[in-house]
């Protein structure tokens, strides 16, 4: 194994999550590979990753709570998506061509798992 790329980070990290996400370019409707890196501080680090070659480009940081950020895979209108747990529950996902991240309003979630079933097609 080799080393394709080097991300340094402000503090050490609690979570990972890499998402193919479905229209994340807004030149095309192609997905792109992301790299979802979650804090110990708070902070969120979303990453491009180049699928070449491995390379980190376009590094995006967000501050989303004073607890540690933990990630989760999830599908939002049939796309995947994730789902950031620190101090308030935030949703990243793409829609129509352009990458969102809302706050959700709920309690303080600790973990979530994706389901799907009959009466519920995307569950959380």
């Amino acid at each position: 194994m080799n080393q394709l790329t080097l991300q340094a980070m402000p503090a050490q990290p609690q979570a990972l999550c890499l998402v193919n996400m479905q229209g994340a370019n807004a030149h095309d409707n192609a997905a792109s590979l992301h790299l979802y890196v979650g804090l110990q501080n708070g902070v969120m680090m979303r990453s491009v990753v180049d699928e070449a070659d491995g390379r980190l480009t376009d590094t995006r940081k967000r501050f989303l709570g004073t607890r540690p950020v933990k990630l989760f895979q999830v599908s939002v209108h049939a796309h995947k998506a994730v789902l950031a747990l620190s101090t308030r529950a935030w949703l990243s996902y793409t829609y129509q061509g352009r990458y969102n991240m809302a706050p959700l309003s709920y309690e303080v979630l600790e973990h979530c798992s994706a389901f799907t079933s009959e009466q519920c097609p995307e569950g959380m």
